[in-house]
């Protein structure tokens, strides 16, 4: 109560508290922690933009299949979250023998083929290709992929998807590229609307998955 009442004691008592202060704020060992915390976040923001940056960097290569790859890819396409996401035909557990039996087909399919391996860091860890559909659609080709989920999350496949819409247009006598998408897999309709792929339509209850009856999206890509 004094402190308040008392205006004179109140000047001192603030001024002796302000001095105190002013002390402790520039106490050398509070200027080093001051320092200290700026270097440290510094460092953790050139951490995070080298990361950033060596994810944008990171090399995938589209190229034709390779006896050798039977290992890589047996072991990145056997998943069940892969296999829920892709036709029926890809097979479920995935063994070398499926490996064996992809590979041969592929080579079988001529030149310039319309199944590429996606290779990150030397290894064929994925897989991307066209089918380009009969009669009066043949002007027209169905886009399929799949990557190994130890390579989800990086940006990867739709740089992948990009070269071979690239490829595609280039090397076949196709005006579009269509894609179907299951309803739940939003990470690939966001890889297709990344390069362009533009939704024309979902077909409600138009497919079955797993037991489930799912709506189908569909994305397509015309040509420039």
């Amino acid at each position: 109560m004094a402190f308040v009442q008392n205006k004179g004691h109140s000047a001192i008592v603030s001024k002796l508290f302000y001095i105190d202060i002013s002390l402790i704020l520039n106490a050398p060992l509070l200027c080093f922690l001051s320092k200290m915390i700026i270097i440290a976040e510094r460092l953790i923001a050139f951490h995070f933009l080298s990361l950033l940056n060596f994810i944008q960097v990171e090399e995938v290569l589209l190229r034709e299949w390779r006896i050798s790859d039977r290992e890589t890819l047996a072991e990145n396409a056997n998943s069940f979250n892969i296999w829920l996401n892709v036709r029926d035909y890809f097979p479920h557990p995935y063994t070398l023998i499926d490996a064996d039996k992809f590979i041969k087909m592929v080579h079988n399919l001529g030149s310039p083929t319309t199944e590429l391996a996606i290779e990150v860091g030397g290894k064929a860890v994925g897989g991307i290709g066209i089918m380009i559909k009969p009669d009066v659609e043949r002007v027209c080709a169905e886009l399929g992929y799949w990557l190994g989920e130890r390579y989800w999350g990086r940006g990867i496949m739709t740089r992948a998807v990009k070269e071979m819409v690239n490829y595609s247009f280039a090397n076949f006598l196709i005006r579009k590229l269509s894609s179907p998408v299951f309803e739940y897999n939003v990470a690939s309709r966001r890889v297709l609307e990344k390069v362009d792929f533009e939704l024309e339509g979902i077909a409600r209850q138009a497919a079955i998955k797993n037991g489930k009856i799912v709506d189908m999206y569909y994305y397509g890509k015309v040509k420039d």
